[in-house]
């Protein structure tokens, strides 16, 4: 973690809902350009923040989708 701390490859960003902060550190792309490389522009998702669209893509109908949440299968990111 050394490494990546002091060539700049750890980054924090904004992440609402953490217990104890607003910000998260991630890894970045694992290297570095001389000009404009890939940065992070956004958070990680919140916990269950995909799960109808994930659901939909692997072929499950709202009705099943609501079946699954309703009976604690699957989750929701709280608002």
């Amino acid at each position: 973690m050394a490494q990546g701390v002091g060539r700049g490859l750890l980054t924090r960003v904004e992440t609402p809902g953490l217990p104890d902060s607003d910000t998260a550190q991630v890894v970045g792309a694992g290297f570095v350009a001389d000009a404009d490389g890939p940065s992070v522009s956004a958070g990680p998702p919140r916990h269950g923040e995909h799960t109808r669209e994930a659901l939909a893509e692997l072929g499950f109908a709202a009705a099943e989708v609501e079946a699954l949440l309703a009976a604690g299968a699957v989750c929701e990111a709280r608002s």
